[in-house]
């Protein structure tokens, strides 16, 4: 999430970096809430200071027997409570308005990321292992059809078992996968990475601190509840990803510099509801609501992380 302080600080860079991300997020208006906020936060402040100041007068009033003064003093500390309240809820209303949208802004892009519509703006930044690729055939057996055919895919009883956007892999396809999945994890392993094995439940807590929430609440697998509920930090939700549970691991822990860099892999199923791009379902196994993946998250110094 973006720190509060950046956003006041560098409102432009913020801009920039949601037109290229092309993010159309009111950013005037969680202007406008963080400043009214600043504003109640001092006057707020103020109204303590002199509700304090009158509180300890009329004591002294009355001890003094100025009875009229006191009750003027009296009158105007619940004048100064009243408001102190007022200001006080109106408050709590921008923090929780501000907080949601801060959680909705995305990251500021690397300098070095290109801007673009889609993936036809990705820019080629080299190639590795095309020059003895043998040339594409005139007609490409698409890999649905090919799995069908070898019998390692079914789409067919993966769907009767738990609906569109999953799938059986059978046989060779099921080693292939198992396969695939350890030798990730051998190479690696080979490069200083520590296994770990997630819970595959994930916390609203755990997957608001990997920004999973609030913004992709409605392609998240929600465990015993809707997904247009309200939910609470200890709700639990399907694994999408384990940079969830990994990230989150060391949450509210400080980890010390001569410990860095911590690196970890981690192999899960992973869980989403999302269907194609623009909504449109894709055949095959390019997208789909239950995948395999090995996420590797590192934990190092902010200047050694392009290393």
């Amino acid at each position: 999430m973006i720190a509060r302080q950046f956003l006041r600080e560098e409102p432009e860079t913020v801009r920039e970096a949601l037109r290229r991300r092309g993010d159309d997020t009111d950013l005037d208006r969680l202007l406008a809430v963080d400043e009214e906020w600043r504003e109640l936060k001092a006057e707020g402040d103020d109204l303590r200071h002199e509700r304090n100041e009158v509180s300890s007068e009329i004591g002294q009033l009355k001890a003094e027997g100025n009875e009229a003064e006191a009750q003027a003093a009296i009158e105007r500390s619940q004048e100064l409570k009243d408001r102190l309240a007022e200001v006080e809820d109106r408050a709590e209303e921008l923090e929780a308005e501000l907080e949601a949208g801060l959680l909705r802004l995305p990251q500021i892009p690397d300098e070095a990321v290109p801007s673009g519509d889609d993936e036809a703006d990705n820019v080629e930044r080299r190639r590795e292992g095309f020059d003895s690729l043998r040339a594409v055939p005139d007609d490409v057996v698409p890999h649905y059809d090919l799995g069908e055919e070898l019998d390692i895919l079914d789409f067919q009883r993966g769907a009767k078992v738990a609906g569109g956007g999953f799938y059986f892999t059978k046989g060779a396809g099921a080693r292939l996968e198992h396969a695939l999945i350890q030798f990730m994890l051998d190479v690696h392993r080979e490069q200083g990475y520590t296994d770990l094995f997630p819970p595959i439940p994930v916390a609203s807590e755990a997957m608001r601190g990997t920004g999973q929430l609030p913004k992709f609440s409605e392609d998240a697998y929600r465990v015993g509840g809707s997904n247009d509920e309200s939910y609470d930090d200890d709700d639990l939700w399907l694994c999408p990803t384990a940079e969830v549970p990994v990230t989150n691991m060391y949450a509210d822990e400080i980890l010390l510099d001569d410990d860095l860099p911590v690196k970890h892999q981690a192999y899960t199923p992973n869980f989403r509801r999302e269907a194609g791009e623009h909504g449109t379902e894709t055949r095959g196994i390019v997208r789909v609501h239950q995948f395999n993946k090995v996420e590797l998250v590192n934990f190092t110094r902010p200047a050694e992380s392009d290393d």
